[in-house]
């Protein structure tokens, strides 16, 4: 049995950097990219990056009242 590497990215909104990060994942499987809100270019950069692009809101710690993970 092969074993498979399959690389998960959150983002909030259309980074400038989603380009390169999933270029970066190439040597994986898959690429999963979760979005919380998204912009015209989020589907376009992450069909690119060959990556399935998962649109859900996220309960971020902002959100919640809890401080940043940093």
């Amino acid at each position: 049995m092969t074993p498979h590497l399959t690389a998960i990215v959150l983002t909030r909104g259309d980074s400038p950097y989603l380009r390169e990060c999933l270029a970066a994942l190439a040597f994986c499987d898959a690429r999963l990219l979760f979005a919380s809100g998204t912009t015209p270019d989020t589907a376009q950069r992450a069909a690119n990056g060959q990556a399935r692009l998962v649109v859900r809101p996220f309960e971020w710690p902002s959100a919640l009242g809890r401080p940043p993970v940093r």
